[in-house]
């Protein structure tokens, strides 16, 4: 199943209820393609489909342990009609392809690729993964986008898979990012810019989900009544609902014209960062895909979309995949200190508890097939590895 407008990080709506995780009935199978990763875990199905316009491919992917990729903004558009308006085109929703195998990504990817909707434009023509010679690719991590801290178990993830990347020639870089919580502002902003106009249309006459009242409120709400709101959350230690209830748009198109701008200059500064590293261009980045392992039910609502992990490749364009690598280990559930502020308590909630949960790393790259090259060498050596998540204790 999904969530109702396929907006959100947790497969829950009012006709069927909650999609449970095949790791632990008690915690989401993530949103918005949870029930495909889900079945797909649990052996039901090798192959299925889903799309991605903030993380709805790769955050189910992550917290169900299998692998996804969201191709290349515009070479897979989402036409269904149910949930973003097709007219808006600033951060584009795209069809990808979910497995429990990189392999099979590539394959229902090129299936995808001939498939095409006729007025979508060509792209280049997928190369073929087996042919990249990973001695010639340079990568960067990162595993702190300077806005939310992610659990010991997703770091870990990134440091074994940059090892074998490593160890199959390919060449680490340093890199200064450019300030990575600016995707999150622009996705709040590009995504809002009807005030959720179009989300009430598709939902007149049915009932409204607990998790999207809040934000079809939200967005409705005046610039000026979101201000106040917001500077009340910051009085009282609430400093990360602050944050997001100042993302969302004012509604104007002179607003929407200013946020498209934003997200091309972003786009540029990110790409001139990754041009500008010593020793030659970057050609792709390991970083986690979410912050914290597979939530409880109801925590996203607190809990959307911790950082910009997700959501970067979404506002870049950039493909990116991501590949089970690891599960979480006794005794490295969490390090997060207490707080006064609730999504940090949710979070640190999350984490309790999420041994044997499994982690995956997410590879955001210039490329669809330079992804699923990097993707295949870190699954091969990952499932050498004895806490590979294989498959969910059913």
């Amino acid at each position: 199943m999904s969530p109702q407008l396929l907006i959100f990080t947790e497969s829950d709506n009012p006709l069927y209820g909650p999609t449970n995780n095949p790791w632990d009935p008690e915690r989401s199978c993530g949103g918005s393609s949870g029930g495909e990763a889900a079945v797909i875990a649990a052996g039901g199905s090798p192959l299925g489909l889903g799309n991605d316009s903030g993380g709805s491919l790769r955050v189910p992917a992550a917290f169900c342990g299998i692998t996804s990729i969201r191709p290349t903004a515009g070479r897979t558009p989402d036409y269904c009609a149910h949930g973003l308006p097709i007219g808006q085109t600033g951060i584009v929703s795209q069809v990808g392809p979910m497995a429990r195998h990189v392999e099979d990504l590539f394959m229902g990817l090129g299936v995808l690729d001939r498939a095409r909707h006729p007025f979508v434009v060509p792209g280049p023509e997928l190369g073929d993964p087996s042919a990249v010679d990973m001695s010639r690719l340079r990568f960067a991590t990162f595993t702190d986008d300077a806005e939310f801290p992610i659990a010991p178990a997703a770091k870990r993830a990134v440091a074994e898979a940059a090892r074998m990347l490593t160890a199959a020639g390919a060449q680490p870089a340093a890199w200064k990012a450019p300030a990575l919580s600016r995707a999150t502002d622009l996705l709040f902003a590009c995504l809002s810019a009807d005030r959720t106009a179009a989300f009430r249309h598709l939902l007149r006459g049915n009932k409204v989900d607990r998790c999207v009242r809040p934000l079809l409120l939200t967005a409705r709400a005046p610039s000026w009544l979101r201000r106040i709101l917001a500077s009340a959350l910051d009085a009282v230690g609430q400093r990360r609902s602050a944050r997001n209830m100042r993302r969302f748009a004012s509604g104007s198109a002179d607003d929407y014209w200013r946020t498209m701008e934003a997200i091309a200059e972003f786009r540029d500064d990110l790409r001139r960062s990754l041009d500008a590293a010593d020793g030659g261009p970057i050609d792709l980045i390991l970083c986690p895909a979410y912050a914290v392992p597979a939530v409880r039910h109801g925590a996203t609502e607190l809990l959307p979309m911790p950082g910009a992990y997700s959501v970067l490749a979404n506002v870049s364009g950039f493909p990116a995949g991501v590949v089970p690598v690891t599960r979480v280990r006794a005794g490295e559930e969490s390090d997060r200190p207490a707080s006064r502020d609730i999504v940090d308590r949710v979070a640190r909630e999350s984490e309790r508890g999420s041994a044997g949960l499994p982690i995956v790393v997410q590879v955001i790259a210039r490329r669809d097939h330079v992804a699923l090259a990097a993707m295949a060498k870190i699954e091969a050596e990952a499932r050498k590895q004895p806490d590979y998540p294989a498959r969910p204790p059913l």
